[in-house]
């Protein structure tokens, strides 16, 4: 659910019975559309997020769901409030702007294609900025596989 509505995450979740990060349930997914609500989504019955942060940020959004699923919720609140900022980066950037944060931080991603515009200078370095903390903290995360 992409539109955020925890309300209404829960509702659907509820009624099909979603799998969590410590149940099976009916195996049906419920899932959160974007990474700055990711706790939230958990909170509320959810199974997890699909979100393009994760292109950038993977161990940073996976460990939010581990810390929950390990009853570490002080800890989950903590990293998701930094993941949270960083995703705006990318909601706010879409496409271009997760290719271009992508760039900025790993030297790969280049622009996005046609009909999406190429960012300018200044979009780059805003986008750069508004990812930069989180991948400060994803760089400070053991890669688990």
């Amino acid at each position: 659910l992409t539109c955020g509505n925890t309300g209404k995450l829960n509702r659907v979740a509820n009624a099909v019975n979603a799998a969590t990060p410590n149940s099976e349930g009916s195996g049906w997914m419920c899932m959160g559309g974007s990474a700055d609500f990711t706790l939230q989504t958990l909170v509320a019955g959810g199974s997890g997020i699909i979100t393009g942060l994760g292109n950038i940020v993977p161990r940073a959004c996976v460990k939010v769901y581990d810390l929950y699923a390990a009853g570490k919720v002080e800890e989950a609140q903590s990293l998701q409030a930094v993941v949270a900022r960083g995703d705006w980066g990318v909601i706010a950037g879409g496409v271009a702007g997760t290719k271009s944060a992508l760039q900025a931080h790993y030297g790969y991603g280049g622009f996005a294609r046609r009909p999406l515009g190429r960012p300018t200078k200044e979009e780059d370095e805003r986008w750069r900025d508004m990812t930069a903390e989180v991948v400060e903290a994803e760089e400070g995360i053991a890669d688990k596989y």
